[in-house]
């Protein structure tokens, strides 16, 4: 009896803990690893098993700003299982990523990582917490050198809050840019760019000038129905992207010529 009280509140209860394959996964990938639960000194019943992609999102208001833990996509792992008193389960697992998920590019950017949760009625919930490195896509990394070789430094890449437009999670990730040492005639202090997926398996490019720069007026960019200064440019190749070259002769006119 007293072994059963102590498991409804957490003491000797049933724990779980999550291994992965590999703590880094390609973006669109799959993460795939081991749930490892152990029962504790009583028999238990787990009536599900969850996991939720987590990261965190900057979120700015007039005079504040704030940053909170944001759901990237949840899955279903398992259900119904009876454990016995002592007994351990090993049970792989493997989700699929968001295109959406932020990816590990530049020094400072958007934390990601597994909450796995095991629910146990009339008891304590066990939970366990894996931080993920997200790989970016090729497009993404040949878009970060493009942007080095026309002048463009990474300076990083938050993921923010936008309702209207970041889909049904309410976030983008956002990769700000300034220009390098050495290159302060750049016509634009600022640049952002979005990656936003495209329903078909790639992405297009969101850019934002700073404020204080020229109107762009390009047949190859199109208005985003955003409601603010932000510009789309498809991104043909889906995750492989049209290559480097491709990028750079893309972005050049928008970010150097108009001057």
């Amino acid at each position: 009896m007293i072994s059963k009280m102590l498991a409804h509140i957490g003491y000797g209860g049933t724990t779980i803990q999550t291994l992965l394959d590999n703590e880094a996964t390609d973006l669109g990938g799959t993460l795939c690893g081991r749930m490892i639960i152990q029962a504790g000194a009583v028999d238990q019943e787990v009536t599900g098993i969850a996991a939720e992609l987590v990261t965190e999102v900057k979120i700015e208001g007039s005079d504040t700003r704030v940053r909170e833990n944001r759901c990237i996509a949840n899955y279903r792992l398992a259900d119904r299982i009876a454990l016995r008193a002592g007994e351990q389960r090993d049970l792989p697992f493997a989700i699929d990523l968001p295109l959406h998920t932020p990816v590990a590019l530049g020094r400072k950017c958007a934390p990601v990582w597994l909450h796995t949760l095991l629910d146990l009625p009339l008891a304590v919930d066990a939970a366990d917490e894996d931080p993920l490195v997200i790989n970016p896509a090729p497009v993404q990394i040949d878009t970060l050198n493009a942007m080095r070789e026309i002048g463009y430094e990474l300076v990083k890449s938050d993921a923010e809050y936008r309702p209207h437009w970041g889909g049904p999670h309410g976030f983008v990730q956002e990769f700000e840019f300034r220009p390098a040492h050495g290159t302060d005639s750049l016509p634009h202090p600022e640049v952002e760019l979005v990656f936003q997926p495209d329903g078909d398996g790639g992405f297009a490019l969101l850019m934002q000038l700073d404020r204080a720069a020229k109107n762009i007026s390009d047949t190859m960019v199109q208005g985003t129905g955003t409601g603010d200064d932000w510009q789309r440019i498809p991104l043909p190749g889906k995750l492989q992207g049209p290559g480097q070259r491709a990028i750079v002769h893309l972005l050049t006119p928008l970010l150097i010529d108009e001057r």
